[in-house]
């Protein structure tokens, strides 16, 4: 006699009712043959910031002041500090919202939690100026190499891929987190994304407009070299001597988005301002651009006026060759955009400025093409677009970087110009240490980009958080370069990572990440939930507590995940086995546990990501339990509980929420009658 029951039900704690009942017949046996269900699996992996103390550098022990990776941007070589990293951090509004109380000595003390999966949503309805999300280590990782470049935004970009989770969406109260303490605050709209970050993964994009709206220095005329012109603090102005010219030598406008700026008065004859890109050498140099009047059509890129209304830009320099018969004479003139002045302006008003930056990608990695851009209004500020246009741009391809433009100006015949308002953009550090390092080192780095950590400690936490982020170290070569100074390109080994994907002006850089549960020094762990549905059994947060953040629960999550489910019969008395065996030492006695029907297997493809778990158990060659019943007796439900057992404390967890419905089938059949035994107690084989 054999019997197939199947039961279903929407939890995995249940009776299910049969109307007409069934009879179990003595000495039975039973047996799971299908068990099919969804079950949601939570997984959060976290990544904690290494424990680093306050200090300065000292060569031996780590601080936060000592240096905590590297970035190589087109040349341009920085470093980052672990306080420059806590730094990013609280530049985020949405992470700050959430963690307002963090300080730097919480983030630093080996429990702060970045979540490397799960995009966690802490939102109230209505909404609340509390309201914010938890940041990614690679949302600051890439505000804190961007802090460190002038004219480069770092944008992360990073690959997540998404799961499906029937997590936090079954009622209100299972978005709901309540934070304690002082300060506290009902989250009663939170919502969770599973998802996993595959990919580490930056976009840089040249940025010359932080360079254009950078605060202007005075042209102080302590460097002018002027002939006919009178120098003051701000302007220049024509002496009634006749031809006037003066040539900037006192310093380098930044050519990765800076300008120069004035204002003219035009009084009489022609009056010119602008660029020349011929090059200098240093200030009070032989090199140095000298006020020749014989080299006045010497602006490459300018403006020319010759009324009090109207002017004309100058884009180039003509020159024309001549042959008299006894000599061969060169001849320079402006080139005009147009072949008289048409531009109207202000006079003694509005505001002119020309500005510098590099040009678009080209397939050539030495590319040193620039555009220039003429601006007109009536604003001293040039990214006031409501007040200031662009009226011209052109570029220009210079033979090196370090081909530095200079101002020019002009006036002819003896009329009185003036140009006031003179000021520029200076060369910012990272342009001259671009410049420097194409100069040495022949590309240097040009339109690469590379990050790599500096692990010269060799500290655990730290070789392990930068292992679990994903990019391997390196050590500098020159013992003489300490960790709190800026490397060059031969201070650093080959062993760092170096991406040449993109233009030269928009690039990226990408890694996989190594997030897993292996990390002996709890940097890089995970923690896991069956079966859970409320957001609150996840993360926690109480103000007071270290740090004052939002933690994963350590009091609801499990350590390990099992990797087997139990199902049980409640209602029958399924017999509990025993046995013993021998162990090196002496013997062990073992107990089975009682009503426990089978176990199935719980198979996670992904143990980095949550998601639903679907289990399709079905099994051709049942293992049968007896059920201690030495009569036969009716039964018209079946009590089933499906959990499974933490292996941290050997507790039985029953599972509280699955997605859609679970089958369970079961064959009961009758056991094998008690077989007569000879008096010699020995059975025939025949």
């Amino acid at each position: 006699m054999s019997l197939n029951i199947q039961t279903c039900a929407n939890k995995c704690e249940y009776t299910n009712e049969f109307s007409n009942g069934f009879v179990i017949p003595s000495n039975a046996q039973v047996a799971l043959t299908k068990c099919n269900m969804v079950v949601p699996v939570f997984i959060q992996n976290i990544l904690r910031v290494p424990e680093i103390p306050a200090g300065l550098p000292n060569g031996v022990t780590p601080t936060r002041s000592d240096v905590a990776l590297y970035a190589i941007i087109d040349g341009i070589v920085h470093s980052v500090t672990w306080t420059e990293l806590y730094a990013a951090h609280t530049e985020y509004d949405e992470g700050v919202l959430i963690e307002p109380t963090l300080t730097e000595d919480q983030y630093f003390n080996g429990t702060y939690e970045y979540w490397c999966n799960n995009k966690m949503y802490f939102h109230t309805s209505p909404p609340n100026a509390l309201d914010g999300d938890k940041i990614s280590f690679s949302s600051v990782l890439a505000r804190a190499i961007e802090n460190k470049y002038a004219f480069y935004r770092v944008k992360d970009i990073s690959e997540w891929e998404s799961q499906a989770i029937g997590i936090g969406q079954f009622d209100a109260g299972s978005r709901e987190i309540t934070v304690t303490g002082t300060g506290g605050h009902i989250y009663n709209n939170c919502s969770i994304h599973s998802c996993n970050q595959n990919v580490m993964k930056f976009n840089i994009i040249y940025n010359p407009y932080a360079i254009l709206s950078e605060t202007e220095t005075e042209q102080d005329g302590t460097n002018t070299d002027a002939t006919n012109f009178t120098v003051a603090a701000g302007s220049l102005t024509a002496t009634a001597a006749g031809d006037s010219m003066a040539v900037e030598n006192g310093f380098n406008i930044d050519i990765n988005g800076g300008w120069i700026r004035c204002v003219p008065n035009w009084v009489g004859n022609t009056l010119r301002w602008g660029l020349s890109l011929a090059g200098r050498g240093i200030a009070g140099d032989d090199l140095a651009h000298s006020a020749v009047l014989a080299a006045l059509s010497i602006v490459d890129i300018g403006i020319e006026w010759k009324s009090a209304t109207e002017y004309r830009i100058i884009d180039g320099v003509n020159e024309t060759t001549t042959f008299d018969g006894n000599a061969v004479s060169v001849i320079a003139s402006q080139r005009y955009t147009t072949a008289a002045p048409i531009n109207k302006y202000n006079n003694n008003q509005d505001y002119f400025y020309i500005q510098v930056q590099r040009a678009n990608a080209s397939s050539n990695h030495t590319s040193t093409e620039f555009v220039f851009s003429v601006f007109q209004g009536d604003s001293d500020l040039i990214n006031n677009w409501d007040n200031v246009r662009p009226i011209h741009q052109c570029s220009y391809t210079l033979n090196s970087t370090n081909t530095l433009p200079t101002m020019i100006a002009t006036s002819t015949g003896t009329g009185l110009n003036v140009l006031s308002e003179l000021g520029f953009i200076a060369e910012t550090n990272d342009t001259e240490i671009q410049r420097q390092q194409i100069s040495l080192y022949n590309t240097g780095g040009r339109d690469t980009v590379s990050i790599q950590p500096n692990q010269d400690f060799k500290a655990a936490n730290i070789r392990n958080f930068w292992s679990a982020v994903g990019i391997h170290s390196y050590n500098i070569t020159n013992a003489d370069q300490r960790e709190d100074t800026e490397p060059t390109l031969d201070n650093l080994n080959s062993n760092y990572k170096v991406s040449y994907k993109g233009t030269s002006l928009n690039k990226t850089i990408e890694w996989k990440t190594n997030y897993k549960d292996e990390d002996d020094t709890g940097t890089n762990v995970s923690y896991y939930a069956i079966g859970k549905d409320n957001l609150a059994d996840f993360y926690t947060f109480s103000f007071g507590q270290q740090p004052d953040a939002w933690t994963i629960n350590y009091n609801s999550l499990l350590e390990e995940l099992p990797n087997e489910l139990c199902v049980y019969l409640l209602n029958l008395d399924i017999k509990n086995y025993s046995g013993s065996y021998y162990a090196l030492t002496d013997t062990q006695t073992q107990t089975g546990q009682t009503r426990l029907v089978s176990t199935v297997p719980l198979s996670i493809d992904n143990q980095q990501a949550s998601q639903d778990a679907t289990i399709q158990y079905e099994t051709f060659n049942p293992y049968y339990r007896p059920i201690n019943n030495p009569e036969p007796f009716n039964i018209n439900q079946l009590q089933v509980e499906i959990s499974f057992k933490d292996q941290s404390t050997d507790q039985r967890k029953v599972i509280d929420n699955i997605v859609g419905l679970v089958r369970t089938e079961y064959n009961i059949r009758s056991g094998n009658k008690a077989r007569a035994t000879p008096k010699s107690n020995l059975i025939s084989l025949f």
